[in-house]
């Protein structure tokens, strides 16, 4: 599926921070995984395959366009993925992922939003559900004391729009399956 230049930019901002998982399980050599890290953490030219490497991701988001009625991913779909629906895979898929990786740790592959605190240097401390803790600001240098910000692995995504909302349909598409589950 299609996906604009805004929105692969978004996708990679949140997706590059698990290379380091990728490299440990030898999908990805280190020099693209810092090829990568480098790319997005300058706003450089992204390459045209550089979300192919974060297949199940990009399936989800793919498919969570279709149900959002969208014929694209778009950085709606981006967010809805990542924000509401990433634990979730996460969550679902962590047994697997440690019979895979040994190293694995779900709490780290997951993304939390949560408000920075205070600004040191090119760190910032973000509260989150798992307390504070020191995020680098590479992919979002703009952020303040204050700002809703998005976190994966050790970075600071991006700061959430005020104006972005998880999608009703999303919700009322993951509930029916839950319901058509528990009733089989």
């Amino acid at each position: 599926m299609r996906m604009d230049e805004d929105a692969r930019r978004l996708f990679l901002k949140y997706a590059v921070p698990s290379c380091e998982t990728h490299v440990r399980r030898r999908e990805m050599q280190q020099s693209r995984a810092d090829e990568l890290m480098a790319i997005v953490s300058e706003n450089g030219k992204l390459p045209d395959d550089a979300e192919q490497t974060f297949k199940v991701a990009l399936q989800v988001c793919g498919a969570l366009a279709g149900i959002m009625h969208k014929d694209s991913i778009d950085a709606d779909v981006v967010r809805e993925y990542f924000l509401v629906l990433h634990n979730r895979v996460v969550d679902e898929q962590k047994e697997m992922l440690r019979n895979v990786d040994s190293h694995f740790d779900p709490a780290r592959c997951k993304t939390y939003s949560g408000k920075v605190i205070n600004i040191e240097g090119e760190n910032a401390v973000v509260a989150t559900e798992l307390g504070r803790r020191n995020y680098k600001m590479a992919f979002a240098r703009d952020v303040k004391n204050g700002d809703t910000v998005a976190v994966h692995y050790d970075f600071i995504i991006e700061k959430i729009p005020k104006s972005w909302k998880p999608s009703q349909l999303v919700a009322a598409t993951l509930n029916k399956k839950e319901r058509s589950k528990s009733t089989s």
